[in-house]
């Protein structure tokens, strides 16, 4: 045998090797002279790591090395088994399909869907026998990496027509490189990157205008990322060959389809290039915006893995589905038409300022620190609506001094109603979010530091010698989707009143889950009235039934609520329109890590003596939502007011709440996907080989919520006032949030500890702890 050193080129298959490689070659053909020439291949794939983009191994390339390694005399290879060519079936249907012929309008079957085809099953052979009965060149068996598909109508459930799509562009085609601006070299590196449309089909049956180049337009948005998941690369260019002398091509034309010029009729396995079949138009259509970057850079391969590797990696993210899009358009709807009502109530004389934009300024605000000017907040809007192309009522910028006296004009409530409107289009997608077939919802109340100037507005200082007044912020919440239902900023420190106001935007049957120091008779009197039932965490100290429940040894119990005499001379003055009455309330109590928590709650009906586990997970849930609250005050930093009124600082802070919740809807929706065992980015559809991933592989993942807020302020603007291409801005959005995620990690074997910096006046509860034990230690020392 030579020596590899003979050789006139180390190129083979596509891929330049090293000698050295190539004798490691040699050296292994030498040393398994009996392995077949498919086993021999796939050795050596193995050994050069010589893979397609997806990971599989390149067998057929190469075979083709060793072919072309014999002929040059370098290796000796085994004898080929002569085996009977099996011949192929041709696909074809017993019976007419019975589909019902179309004569109708595009809208009357849209919206169209493109179901994939499968490498095998009933499906595959339907689809590859309506190639070969309706389409005039019927069906061939695609050579390497294609995929296939079905044209589905949605509303009536009926295939429309086929299409294919394969890695087999024409070798050498001189219009269509021409056009890209090829050379030789460029064409044989990156020509795996055109994809060609080899077949498209639209049953006879149907007579629909326009349905085929809509079709077109579907695929060329679809490929992509279906072939990327597949194959793991993304394409670039799509090309296709027209027969003029049956076809005009006007669907491709229709669907901005590029004519770059015709063959020259030799057909691509014409060895002695004589012209043997009619001139084709070669169509074309890129599929990115930097098309000929990509087509004209001669990468190396390692570059070109790099590509791979983060094509791949971005396709594994979730897409967001139409519903949700859907769902984001009412909501664009929902801010126009609340901003529509507010505005005839204040903007008599129509001047430029009006409702949303004053919306959208103050939601910069509230993302912005108290440092940042209201003009430059107002610069930035306007250089954002410019870039977006957004029209804006004037070209300049407003002056600050024009929004300030805007904003005392607009009431706060406008972003109260937003979120109430936003919730209840969101009622539909929020019906996972129950438990036990019940609305969950959980009050929250804190006191907030406010500006000096709001205690001309009744607002108090907690003590003779604080500098700031405070208000109460309380906050009625759904305790699963974790959205803000309803808010309030008051200037008394009643929680329980607020909680009752709470109560007038829920339904009856829904339940509220309240923590320490909520309890009393009225607010138990008014969910007995209004039939919405309560989960109060109960002190020791509440009632004489619940101190001895708490002495006692039982766990479950049902007591009466009577209020003393004394107890109802004070009730019956604060609330005189209140029916004193003997009211039930199931107790329960359990104990974790030393500690005793009693419950009450009014489900007393016998479907609704739940077991205790369940109201444990009730009420230790909402831990985390307190936490989640806990960290958007201090993401958005809402103590940090830019106003000094009244309603000023309201509306700073309802317009945080209204951020919250279309934070949530994202976070929500990203948490499901990420969650979900039938995420589709987690399978290859195509590949039989690739098993469905377990739910422990996916369960335990959420959403970075401070990601998530960073990523919707970016784009604020666009999502509230990008209507032409909304659909591409959420998905945007959805892939930055998504693509960043925490694991949840229960039974965590060592302590958690914070890395928040102490205060100098308010020390942690740790450094507390510690403080303690150490001047324990020390005491029991001898002196």
């Amino acid at each position: 045998m030579k020596s590899v050193d003979t050789l006139p080129s180390t190129t083979f298959s596509g891929r330049r090797f090293t000698r050295r490689q190539l004798a490691q070659v040699q050296q292994t053909v030498e040393q398994f002279p009996k392995l077949s020439r498919t086993e021999l291949a796939r050795t050596l794939c193995e050994h050069l790591r010589w893979t397609t983009p997806n990971g599989k191994y390149k067998v057929e390339s190469c075979l083709s090395l060793l072919e072309a390694l014999e002929a040059h005399g370098v290796v000796r290879l085994a004898a080929k088994l002569v085996r009977k060519t099996p011949q192929r079936r041709i696909a074809t249907f017993e019976n007419d399909p019975p589909d019902p012929p179309i004569d109708d309008a595009l809208s009357a079957v849209a919206p169209i869907r493109l179901q994939a085809v499968g490498s095998s099953g009933e499906e595959r052979e339907r689809w590859k026998a309506y190639l070969q009965t309706y389409h005039y060149l019927g069906y061939r068996q695609p050579v390497g990496a294609h995929l296939g598909y079905f044209v589905v109508s949605e509303p009536r459930q009926q295939k429309l027509g086929c299409l294919l799509f394969s890695a087999s562009a024409a070798w050498a085609l001189a219009p269509r490189d021409r056009w890209i601006g090829w050379e030789d070299k460029q064409r044989k590196k990156l020509l795996h990157l055109i994809l060609s449309n080899d077949r498209f089909l639209v049953f006879p049956w149907i007579h629909v205008p326009s349905l085929a180049s809509h079709v077109l337009s579907l695929a060329t948005r679809q490929i992509a990322e279906d072939w990327v998941r597949t194959y793991g690369y993304r394409p670039v260019l799509i090309e296709t060959f027209v027969d003029p002398t049956h076809f005009a091509g006007t669907c491709y034309r229709a669907a901005n389809w590029v004519l770059v010029g015709q063959t020259q009729g030799r057909g691509r396995l014409e060895p002695d290039h004589q012209c043997r079949t009619s001139k084709k138009d070669i169509f074309v259509y890129p599929l990115q915006s930097h098309w000929r970057q990509c087509l004209s850079a001669a990468p190396r391969a390692a570059e070109l893995n790099k590509r791979y590797r983060n094509e791949r990696r971005a396709s594994r993210t979730p897409a967001i589905d139409d519903g949700f899009v859907a769902l984001w358009e009412k909501v664009i709807h929902l801010f126009h038409e609340v901003a529509a009502q507010y505005d005839r109530k204040w903007r008599v004389r129509k001047r430029v300022i009006d409702s949303l934009i004053l919306m959208l300024l103050i939601f910069r605000l509230v993302c912005s620190k108290n440092a940042q000017s209201y003009g430059t907040t107002i610069d930035d809007l306007w250089d954002s609506c410019e870039k977006l192309k957004l029209p804006l009522p004037q070209k300049n910028s407003i002056a600050p001094s024009s929004f300030c006296a805007a904003r005392q004009k607009l009431d706060e409530a406008v972003f109260q109603c937003a979120n109430q409107r936003i919730i209840a289009a969101y009622a539909g997608d929020a019906g996972p979010y129950r438990w036990l077939g019940h609305r969950l919802f959980a009050v929250d109340g804190s006191k907030i530091n406010l500006p000096r100037e709001l205690r001309a507005f009744g607002y108090q200082t907690p003590g003779e010698l604080a500098p700031y007044p405070q208000g109460l912020l309380s906050c009625l919440y759904q305790l699963q989707s974790q959205l803000p239902f309803d808010f309030d900023l008051v200037s008394h420190g009643n929680e329980r009143l607020c909680a009752m106001r709470h109560l007038e935007v829920l339904e009856e049957n829904d339940v509220v889950v309240y923590d320490r120091g909520y309890f009393s008779y009225p607010l138990l009197h008014r969910h007995w009235k209004t039939g919405i039932h309560a989960i109060f965490r109960l002190q020791e100290s509440s009632s004489t039934v619940i101190r001895e429940f708490f002495s006692s040894l039982r766990t479950d119990h049902e007591a009466t609520i009577d209020p003393s005499p004394r107890a109802r001379a004070d009730i019956g003055s604060q609330y005189p329109e209140i029916e004193i009455v003997p009211l039930k309330l199931r107790l329960l109590k359990y104990q974790i890590a030393g500690s005793t928590f009693c419950l009450g709650t009014t489900l007393l009906a016998a479907h609704q003596r739940y077991p205790l586990h369940e109201f444990m997970e009730v009420y230790h849930g909402r831990w985390g939502i307190e936490e989640l609250y806990k960290v958007s005050k201090r993401v958005f930093v809402v103590e940090d007011f830019h106003a000094r009124t009244e309603r000023g600082v309201k509306q700073e802070l309802f317009a945080h709440f209204v951020l919250v919740t279309m934070n949530r809807l994202f976070a929500n929706r990203a948490d499901t996907d990420l969650n979900s065992t039938q995420t589709s980015a987690l399978l290859n559809p195509h590949d039989s080989s690739n098993p469905a991933p377990s739910t422990a592989t996916v369960q335990g993942r959420k959403t970075n919520f401070k990601n998530c807020v960073r990523v919707l302020e970016r784009g604020l603007e666009e999502l509230l006032l990008l209507h032409r291409h909304i659909k591409d801005a959420v998905q945007r959005t959805f892939r930055l949030i998504v693509g960043r995620h925490q694991r949840i990690r229960p039974n965590r074997s060592y302590l958690r500890k914070s890395m928040r910096p102490e205060t100098k006046w308010h020390p942690s509860k740790e450094s507390k702890q510690k403080k303690r034990t150490q001047s324990a230690a020390a005491s029991l020392l001898p002196a």
